[in-house]
């Protein structure tokens, strides 16, 4: 999609996907009016373009986030969070459980961001590395909770389980005490 420099364009973003990651990842919004409606965010917006081959470095925006610089967050986000979630994907097979994954993975990007040494290689691997350790990790802690599961169902004692007893023990109407005027209401005439 061809945007104008300085044009004013209406986006709408899904509140759980973006619907037009392109879109964010390769212009720079001045939002004039933002209005929820429904699942999705409307937004009025002024968009200036990045300018050729100046898209802001993978290392730059890390030094931004170390200065906490929501606007880089979002950035890496944008260019990210769709290759992520289909790693973890992946791995989890779970898509709700994916997209927590996600979540916790920049959430740790924003926290730690300082462990980050980009002579020591890109962001991309960096970042697909702890997205890979956090699916592997919600694996184990879910192979786990079952396994402690079906261990507590098996540590039930048969002697626990109740069985119904044998007719022989079944007490009969005649066993019974009943009160002796009581017995007469029940009997057939």
């Amino acid at each position: 999609m061809a945007v104008l420099p300085n044009s004013i364009v209406v986006v709408r973003c899904c509140v759980r996907k973006r619907c037009r990651p392109d879109l964010i990842q390769l212009h720079c919004f001045s939002v004039f009016r933002e209005e929820r409606k429904g699942n999705g965010i409307l937004l009025l917006a002024v968009v200036q373009p990045w300018p050729e081959g100046k898209q802001p470095t993978d290392a730059a925006l890390m030094e931004r986030i170390l200065q906490h610089d929501n606007a880089a967050l979002e950035t890496l986000y944008d260019r990210y969070a769709r290759p992520v979630y289909s790693l973890v994907l992946r791995i989890a097979q779970h898509p709700a459980s994916a997209e927590e994954i996600v979540q916790d993975v920049f959430l740790q990007l924003w926290r730690s961001a300082d462990r980050f040494q980009i002579s020591r290689g890109p962001l991309e691997p960096w970042l697909f590395t702890m997205a890979r350790n956090r699916a592997l990790d919600f694996l184990r802690l879910k192979r786990e909770k079952q396994r402690r599961r079906e261990d507590s169902d098996s540590e039930i004692l048969p002697s626990a389980i109740v069985r119904p007893a044998p007719r022989s023990r079944v007490p009969t109407p005649k066993a019974t005490s009943i009160a002796p005027g009581a017995r007469r209401k029940f009997t057939p005439s």
